[in-house]
């Protein structure tokens, strides 16, 4: 069991960094739109860790997002447009702007929360009410951890195969266990995977390979099924036994 920053502490810290530069730019910039910080940083700020990346979930548009942005002189693109995220550049800080996930006429931060990928990635500090919010249990598994995909699991995995390898970046990769349905939900859905742009697949490879736990992360690999999907070459080493100078096979070896 983890001990966990308090809320004020974090509601501090949040509001401290939204005072500065680069997320001061961009909140005057969506000043009178409804606006959250969301995921990572949340999760890294009750860890006690500071925050490298920040995301954020507002009720505008992605075309309102660009448009304000530009009339800003912030540089915004729309990196893949079947998806609604707007990256925006701020002194080599990047910034995902989303818009509100959910049915569009009634979309908030209570429906875009239960959509993301897992628990301790569904926390939200909402920028006008000043208060965290966790729809989903994402503390609670945080601080046991725990990482745990939204419900239902079989459509978060379908919605973007990629987060099967983002379950194993977040999951034995980060030191924490995979819940039992999240994890057998990802193996009988790894077939997915190759739907996934392999832009996308090689940037979060290459995450997991600057992991601490990268052995870890590549053993989750093979036990959810991708490894031999995604990396066939290194999946034929198991098993293959090398000279007697050597107690592992070449998987291990490696």
């Amino acid at each position: 069991m983890k001990t966990l920053k308090s809320k004020d502490f974090v509601v501090k810290q949040i509001k401290d960094l939204l005072a500065k530069p680069p997320l001061k730019q961009i909140i005057s910039s969506l000043e009178d739109a409804e606006l959250c910080l969301v995921g990572g940083a949340l999760r890294d700020l009750f860890l006690g860790e500071s925050p490298l990346d920040f995301d954020l979930a507002t009720s505008l548009s992605s075309e309102e997002i660009i448009k304000r942005c530009s009339k800003a002189k912030i540089v915004s693109i729309l990196p893949n447009p079947q998806h609604s995220t707007v990256l925006a550049i701020i002194n080599k800080h990047q910034i995902e702007i989303t818009p509100f996930r959910g049915e569009q006429a009634e979309s908030s931060i209570e429906t875009d929360l239960p959509l993301r990928d897992f628990t301790i990635n569904s926390l939200a500090y909402h920028i006008g009410r000043k208060e965290i919010i966790d729809l989903t249990g994402g503390l609670r598994d945080l601080a046991e951890g725990i990482l745990r995909a939204n419900k239902p699991a079989e459509k978060i995995f379908k919605d973007d195969p990629l987060r099967i390898l983002r379950m194993v970046r977040f999951g034995e990769g980060a030191g924490r266990k995979v819940e039992e349905e999240t994890l057998n939900t990802a193996r009988a859905l790894r077939h997915l995977i190759k739907q996934v742009a392999v832009e996308r697949i090689r940037d979060e490879l290459v995450k997991i390979l600057l992991l601490k736990r990268v052995k870890e992360a590549f053993y989750s690999l093979d036990n959810v099924g991708v490894l031999e999907i995604l990396l066939p070459e290194l999946a034929a080493t198991k098993g293959f036994q090398q000279n007697e100078f050597h107690t592992e096979d070449l998987f291990n070896h490696t």
